[in-house]
């Protein structure tokens, strides 16, 4: 994982990736880049990624917590007391009122965690949006990221991960084995604490905790 990305295109590119492991692993490891973009499995691998990061009940749902997304006219049937029978009737929304906006594709990148591209791209798929709405949205890319920012909502997409966390959970792993290990003396002092050079943790706390667990 390119480890300068941030946040939200990792998301993508994890979920890109996981596709591959599901669906390609009889095929060697390759790394993926514009110059293969466009061979058959990649396409597979981000389609399957959108629809992963972006299923498509849940996008009817915030849709429609957004009161967008209606069809152009809604059909009723109404049970008629009198009759015994029904009455069909049918309703429009209000004029303009379904149109999908930036704003709205800035709702859905970050409720689901991806690029205001993304979005905009998940919504043209499912029929959301026309070809003609999905090239004016991503001209207001921009606009996106402006509105996410007032809301103090952009970092969660878009910031550069904190680099002091990129390599937590397998400092968190090593660092368990060790002190299990010296615990259970499979490992002297000095591995120990040549263990804690390595992970760039002081010695002493590094020799405390593993003290503390032979107690």
């Amino acid at each position: 994982m390119n480890a300068s990305h941030v946040r939200a295109r990792k998301r993508f590119s994890y979920a890109h990736e996981y596709a591959h492991a599901l669906l390609d692993r009889q095929l060697k490891i390759t790394v993926s880049r514009r110059s293969n973009a466009s061979e058959l499995i990649e396409k597979r691998a981000n389609a399957f990624a959108a629809a992963f990061l972006m299923p498509d009940s849940g996008i009817e749902e915030l849709l429609d917590s957004l009161d967008k997304g209606k069809p152009s006219r809604v059909e009723r049937t109404i049970f008629d007391v009198a009759t015994d029978g029904r009455i069909d009737t049918s309703s429009r929304p209000a004029a303009n009122s379904q149109r999908i906006t930036y704003q709205d594709v800035a709702v859905v990148a970050h409720h689901f965690g991806v690029s205001y591209q993304a979005a905009t791209y998940r919504l043209k798929s499912l029929g959301h949006l026309s070809q003609r709405d999905c090239e004016g949205l991503l001209e207001q890319v921009d606009t996106g990221r402006e509105y996410l920012l007032v809301l103090d909502m952009f970092d969660d997409l878009e910031a550069p991960e904190d680099r002091r966390l990129w390599s937590r959970e397998l400092r968190n792993h090593i660092v368990h084995l060790a002190i299990e290990a010296y615990r259970r003396e499979d490992i002297s002092k000095g591995k120990l604490l040549g263990l804690s050079k390595s992970l760039k943790i002081p010695s002493d706390k590094m020799l405390n905790l593993a003290e503390a667990a032979c107690n």
